[in-house]
């Protein structure tokens, strides 16, 4: 070593001398002699050679950071996360070795790396690398069903996750969900549009897409709302006190509307609702202080409501039911077959008793007062129109019968062939 010729050898040191030997040789008239050698070693703080470099890679796949150092000793590394945008790092648990490697989440996305290399003259910290994790769309708002009237804004509206960012796209479906057609330039999370007779029924789910992949909403239901329209108005009737009057009407209508019966008894002024008369066909066993009442149908859903036209209720003590009696050539004179036809009544007090108010049975036939038959051989042909009566039992046989008394009348009529 040139100079060093003092019994102390002195100098600045380099990394490149760690590992140099020295050895000094002391010479004289007589010869010379060489000490030991002796090792230096030169410790140097660490310097990051490799940084990580930030990588993409779809979620549930590894990601791999790589960093190195000099240094001398060895450095060890530690790596550090940072889920702040690079705002603050800690440490994560075991990740000590050069290379760190992670299966990916979602969560993880914009997570940045870095790693931190220290030894005994001091620490080094590599540059961050960023974590992109790209994920495929995960719905995170399903559309729902709605109803609207027909003619006014449907809106539908859903929402996904996923890295990059999705796109949407929305779909129709017309017969019952079995197939779904794109619809044009419906491309944003929220799918308004004027609604048209034909599309109740239809059903709409989004498509989200990115370069990982694409799913697809729930379908939801469009329900177009119409107002009822009453197809079926109820008809007035005539019962005897003590048995059922049947009142019956229908309405169409979107959603298929509700029905409650209502019924006045001021002669259709006021209508007042019948509590549990909520079907279409409303029964109930009459009463005298029915007769006069009047009953209608409303009928309702979402969209409004529409009333039937009302139905008058006649409530009689007695009541005749036959409705008519037969006729037709089997009865006819030159046959000279034996007509025999019941009569039936209701209300009252049974036994009833039966006459002939006004005009006259065919020739040949006659009414039996207790046993309530018109029969007997017809003796002309024609159409005979009369006037049955009954009373019942408590009925006292006068001249005149006050119409306080139980009495019933009906007009029949027979027609015998020639």
């Amino acid at each position: 070593i040139a100079g060093a010729t003092s019994g102390t050898l002195a100098f600045a040191t380099t990394a490149v001398e760690n590992g140099n030997e020295y050895q000094a040789v002391f010479t004289n008239s007589v010869g010379s002699t060489t000490t030991n050698a002796v090792g230096l070693t030169v410790e140097e703080g660490p310097t990051v050679t490799t940084s990580p470099v930030s990588t993409t890679v779809d979620a549930g796949q590894p990601a791999n950071f790589t960093a190195a150092a000099s240094g001398n000793p060895t450095p060890t590394v530690q790596w550090q996360v940072s889920t702040d945008g690079g705002t603050s790092f800690s440490d994560i648990a075991g990740a000590t070795s050069p290379t760190y490697t992670l299966t990916t989440t979602g969560g993880e996305n914009g997570d940045q790396y870095q790693a931190v290399f220290t030894n005994s003259v001091g620490s080094a910290t590599s540059g961050a690398a960023t974590l992109t994790v790209d994920a495929g769309p995960s719905i995170t708002t399903q559309p729902s069903s709605t109803t609207v009237l027909q003619g006014l804004p449907a809106t539908f509206t859903a929402a996904a996750s996923g890295n990059p960012t999705p796109t949407v796209q929305w779909q129709v479906s017309t017969n019952g969900g079995a197939t779904f057609s794109t619809i044009a330039g419906a491309t944003n999370d929220t799918y308004s549009f004027t609604t048209a007779a034909g599309e109740s029924g239809n059903e709409y789910q989004a498509v989200f897409t990115n370069s990982v992949g694409s799913t697809s909403t729930n379908a939801a239901t469009l329900t177009l709302a119409t107002t009822p329209v009453v197809t079926t108005d109820p008809t007035s009737a005539t019962v005897a006190a003590g048995q059922a009057a049947t009142f019956t009407a229908a309405a169409s209508g979107s959603p298929t509307p509700t029905v409650q019966w209502e019924v006045s008894t001021n002669g259709g002024a006021t209508f007042a609702p019948i509590a549990g008369a909520t079907a279409a066909t409303y029964t109930f066993t009459t009463a005298l202080s029915n007769s006069g009442n009047q009953y209608e149908a409303v009928f309702t859903n979402s969209a409004g409501s529409a009333t039937t036209t009302s139905a008058t209720l006649t409530v009689n003590i007695l009541l005749i039911t036959t409705s008519s009696l037969p006729d037709g050539s089997v009865y006819s004179t030159s046959n000279r077959t034996i007509y025999s036809q019941k009569l039936t009544a209701s209300g009252g007090n049974p036994p009833y008793r039966w006459s002939i108010a006004n005009g006259s049975l065919p020739p040949g036939l006659k009414l039996s007062k207790t046993k309530a038959t018109i029969s007997g051989k017809a003796s002309f042909a024609g159409t005979y129109t009369f006037t049955i009566q009954v009373v019942d039992k408590k009925t006292k046989k006068t001249k005149t019968t006050p119409s306080t008394q139980n009495t019933a009348t009906k007009v029949l009529s027979i027609t015998i062939d020639g």
